[in-house]
């Protein structure tokens, strides 16, 4: 969903269907779910179908002071979940638009007490950048050699992450850290075999980025 639209625009019929014979695995979050979705859905198989419930600079977390968000996150808990019943819930969003940790550990349990027995993967927030990737890239056209291959990553992604990854035993999920398939040490990849996997400052993936990443999220889910 985009800002001006209300959960009665969602295309749930579309977006959260399910497939028999497979396990349902429901992508919920913000625009940090929706950039996985490419990727998850290219890698569809005969054991996993991916649906998606997203709504832009929705956190999926029910202790925000944000009406609209908790509107469609309501929305979700009454509406999709009930009847898509997901095997697997992919948690991901922008989890530093929380103001501390424990903040994020009481949305968290409370988004999982929503979500009831569904097994619920949590992806860490993304690699987040000083300067805007985009603004690296001089026209429309994408010239590999115009653009560095990695940028120094800031560091406050990879510490709410560290608390984040805390609260996986605690809370009872899986943890996925995105840093560890696109970062080595303080520097993440821009361009990696001649394609351009992240967009913006945000960390917000591109398609490619988003399918290169994909196989790695899979692996964790065939862990369950």
């Amino acid at each position: 969903l985009q800002d001006d639209q209300s959960p009665e625009d969602f295309p749930t019929s579309t977006c959260t269907s399910r497939a028999e014979g497979r396990k349902t695995v429901l992508l919920w979050g913000d625009s940090y779910a929706a950039h996985l979705f490419p990727g998850l859905s290219a890698h569809e198989n005969d054991v996993l179908h991916f649906t998606l419930a997203s709504a832009g600079s929705c956190a999926p977390l029910f202790n925000r002071n944000d009406p609209r968000c908790l509107e469609f996150h309501r929305y979700v808990v009454r509406e999709i979940l009930p009847v898509l019943k997901p095997d697997i819930v992919i948690l991901a969003g922008n989890w530093m638009s929380v103001s501390s940790a424990a903040e994020l550990e009481t949305g968290l349990a409370e988004t999982m007490k929503q979500v009831g027995s569904s097994r619920v993967v949590v992806i860490g927030q993304g690699p987040m950048f000083a300067l805007p990737v985009a603004s690296l890239i001089p026209d429309e056209r994408f010239e590999e050699p115009s653009i560095p291959k990695q940028i120094t990553v800031d560091d406050k992604a990879r510490y709410f992450n560290a608390e984040t990854a805390a609260l996986a035993s605690k809370l009872g999920f899986r943890y996925f850290d995105l840093h560890d398939h696109l970062c080595e040490k303080q520097r993440c990849d821009v361009v990696r075999d001649g394609e351009l996997m992240i967009w913006d400052r945000g960390g917000h993936l591109t398609i490619q980025g988003s399918k290169n990443v994909a196989p790695h999220i899979l692996k964790i889910l065939s862990d369950d």
